[in-house]
């Protein structure tokens, strides 16, 4: 099976069943579905080219002067943003282990997963979630959004999307998933 196939394969599939992506890959299935590296390195690739894009103007002209802050407390939220976009892909290869952390720890009686396994589930959630953000960029542009409002979009797809793969992957109850959310939201990590 060709890149394409497998990567238009495993895009799919992380939608209707993100299970048989994760255990797929976990059983050997390794020739199905696009591995989780190279998943993750897709994304950050089009994660990149998105920033830079945006930091060029090409998106349309970005204002975060409502975002930055009042005569008493001065911030500048152009500079914050040019920061975040200066280490984008260090920031989101540093981030996943630690969101893999806080998942192994509240997840640490569902034994099926190890540390490195719960990596795998994030470079595949994160992947999935940061392709498909990306994704809405020509409606972004088409319909001249604000960048807030598509940011706004991003955190609450990030939110949901990672609210259903742990349920499929994890085979959660909805109640047993909100429980497991609000300790993950105690840890301070609400976005998991």
């Amino acid at each position: 099976m060709s890149l394409d196939n497998k990567f238009i394969t495993t895009f799919k599939t992380m939608f209707t069943h993100p299970e048989w992506v994760v255990n797929g890959y976990l059983d050997g299935l390794r020739m199905r579905y696009v591995n989780p590296i190279s998943y993750l390195i897709i994304a950050v690739t089009l994660s990149s080219i998105n920033v830079y894009l945006m930091r060029n103007g090409y998106l349309g002209e970005i204002d975060y002067t409502s975002m930055s802050g009042n005569q008493k407390t001065p911030f500048d939220m152009n500079e914050y943003m040019n920061s975040i976009y200066d280490y984008n892909s260090i920031l989101i290869f540093s981030i996943l282990p630690l969101l893999a952390l806080v998942s192994k720890i509240v997840f640490y009686n569902y034994k099926q997963f190890n540390y490195a396994e719960h990596n795998l589930i994030y470079f595949y959630t994160y992947s999935q979630t940061s392709i498909l953000t990306i994704l809405f960029i020509p409606i972004i542009l088409i319909f001249n959004v604000e960048y807030v409002y598509y940011s706004f979009l991003s955190i609450i797809i990030m939110f949901v999307y990672h609210f259903f793969a742990l349920k499929r992957i994890f085979q959660l109850s909805l109640k047993k998933l909100f429980s497991k959310h609000f300790c993950l939201s105690r840890l301070g990590l609400p976005f998991i």
